[in-house]
């Protein structure tokens, strides 16, 4: 019990790293915060959301616990994270703007250990 707390909280921390990391980025390149405003992480969680689900869906093969795989696997910890790293980064102040950026990055984790899994296994 304790260590999947542990392994939990590891995993919000990594990721909001990763969401802070990616603010720092979109403040210092404007081609980097280009390329994750608000369509292109709209864009890649669509796809993202898919391939999650059809993945889930051939595994397991019931649409009810691929509905909520997606759930929990992209958005579960992507958007708390998101929303920490931008609290962070902004004297606990929100900003709009900077949260599809963090999002985005906090999506990227998430798709790298969807596809570890899908080509490694579990």
């Amino acid at each position: 019990m304790n260590i999947l707390i542990i392994l939990s909280l590891l995993t919000v921390l990594i990721i909001t790293g990763i969401s802070c990391l990616g603010i720092f980025l979109t403040r210092k390149f404007k081609t980097i915060k280009n390329y994750t405003s608000k369509t292109p992480t709209i864009l890649f969680l669509v796809i993202l959301t898919i391939f999650v689900f059809f993945w889930n869906l051939g595994v397991d093969g019931n649409i009810a616990t691929a509905v909520g795989f997606v759930t929990g696997f992209v958005y579960l910890f992507s958007i708390p994270c998101a929303f920490l790293a931008v609290f962070i980064m902004n004297k606990f102040k929100n900003n709009k703007k900077e949260f599809w950026n963090s999002w985005f990055f906090s999506l990227i984790p998430i798709f790298i250990i969807l596809i570890k899994q899908s080509i490694f296994g579990n």
